[in-house]
């Protein structure tokens, strides 16, 4: 007896409530899949910066001459230039060409490029 009242009570829950428990269950669905499948890609759109795009004259002439450049080293989105002299470099410049942070030490930068510091010292390199 107490299972018939049991089993009734909860097909009339179903059949009052199945369209939310449906509609309830596919927009669970709909943003995972979202989360899953468009969200990475709109991301990584995002993260996509355009190369700088300047000569290999003007990186020279913003870290103040070739014969400044003593060495340079390149990982990822950094790159770091070893310097006779750091107070001719011209900062704005440097920041003007694409570079989004600069550290500072005695005679080294380290120039934040955004995933093109490789690029960057070709272009050095090949100029001096």
């Amino acid at each position: 007896m107490i299972y018939s009242d049991l089993h009734d009570d909860f097909t009339n829950f179903l059949r009052s409530y199945a369209i939310w428990i449906c509609v309830g269950l596919v927009v669970i669905i709909l943003a995972t899949l979202f989360f899953m499948l468009v969200l990475p890609k709109i991301r990584n759109r995002k993260r996509k910066v355009a190369a700088p795009v300047a000569d290999d004259s003007e990186w020279i002439d913003a870290l103040g001459g070739k014969s400044n450049v003593v060495d340079l080293t390149s990982t990822r989105s950094r790159l770091t230039v070893e310097l006779k002299d750091s107070s001719i470099v011209n900062q704005e410049k440097l920041k003007a060409l694409g570079v989004s942070s600069i550290i500072a030490m005695s005679q080294k930068l380290i120039l934040v490029i955004d995933n093109q510091a490789d690029r960057v010292k070709e272009k050095i390199e090949k100029y001096r």
